[in-house]
């Protein structure tokens, strides 16, 4: 057992690892010519096409250098959620929180900048979180966001490799002949990366929402800043991508169960099946039934039955 000197010691090596990671995170920024840099010759992708891979490198200092910044924050000014510090400590609390806000902000603002500036789309964002929240996406995102961290930025990281399947599905055709516009290719690469980014968003605003709420708790009115409309995009875009992975996908069909009053206290529910559009192409009967299974396999029955696709 440690004795309480070496238990000293260790508070006071977490804490100055806190104020470290607290410190990097507002002063980060990212370089492109750096990125170009570290990346092998061979290795670079040419114009359009390294989008995806800079927009990774930007991405990753979310869970590198923002989560564990919040995480160090509320172990240092957060032991107890029911006991708030003096007021000096509060401010520096307020102050090294909205740094980190900003520096997340600022990685919005350059994820949205840099695919504006590269594929000259205006809307390049609005483009991408339209294509993060169909179902093939979240499917993808929901094991490729889970994958270690590339330690060199620049390079295509090894998540891109899960998409393939998808980007294909996107691009060509089943004769291999391509039927979308090359930009349109890297848009839907770029969506990908921009989901797994929601992904590590997602994480780091909860974790502002636990020091938000116990500055809101200690200081009305507290001067603190508030996340990006492009963050809160992307969070949101990727939090409904996220909940169609519990969706069911047959031949083309996104399955759904609908849930219809019948009176205050009872509830009819049949499933439907709609195109990758959100269009209801297909439905089964009302039904009292509470198990959704049920459901799903009588709308699977009636597509084969009746030879259906979605696409």
């Amino acid at each position: 057992m440690a004795t309480p000197i070496e238990l000293e010691q260790i508070r006071q090596e977490e804490l100055a690892q806190a104020e470290k990671q607290s410190a990097q995170a507002s002063q980060k920024t990212v370089d492109s010519n750096l990125i170009q840099d570290a990346t092998p010759e061979d290795q670079k992708p040419k114009g359009t096409a390294k989008l995806p891979s800079l927009l990774f490198a930007l991405g990753a200092q979310i869970p590198q250098i923002i989560q564990p910044s919040l995480q160090g924050l509320i172990q240092k000014y957060i032991p107890n959620q029911d006991v708030c510090p003096n007021q000096a400590t509060l401010n520096e609390l307020i102050t090294q929180r909205n740094n980190i806000v900003q520096s997340l902000n600022n990685i919005g603002f350059k994820v949205d900048q840099l695919g504006t500036s590269i594929t000259g789309i205006s809307n390049f964002l609005k483009v991408t979180l339209g294509l993060i929240t169909t179902i093939e996406v979240a499917s993808v995102i929901a094991s490729a966001a889970a994958k270690a961290i590339p330690v060199i930025p620049g390079i295509v990281p090894a998540v891109l490799n899960d998409a393939q399947t998808l980007i294909r599905k996107v691009t060509f055709d089943k004769l291999g002949n391509s039927k979308l516009a090359k930009i349109q290719g890297v848009i839907s690469s770029s969506a990908l990366v921009i989901s797994i980014i929601g992904t590590y968003i997602l994480t780091a605003k909860g974790l502002i929402n636990i020091i938000d709420a116990y500055i809101n708790k200690c200081q009305l009115n507290a001067n603190i800043i508030p996340t990006s409309k492009t963050i809160n995009d992307i969070a949101d875009a990727q939090l409904q991508a996220s909940q169609t992975i519990n969706q069911t996908t047959y031949q083309g069909f996104i399955i759904e169960i609908e849930e219809i009053p019948y009176t205050p206290t009872v509830t009819r529910r049949r499933a439907v099946g709609k195109n990758q559009q959100g269009i209801v192409l297909i439905q089964t009967e009302l039904s009292f039934t509470t198990n959704s299974q049920t459901l799903i396999n009588e709308l699977k029955l009636i597509i084969d039955r009746d030879n259906l696709k979605a696409y």
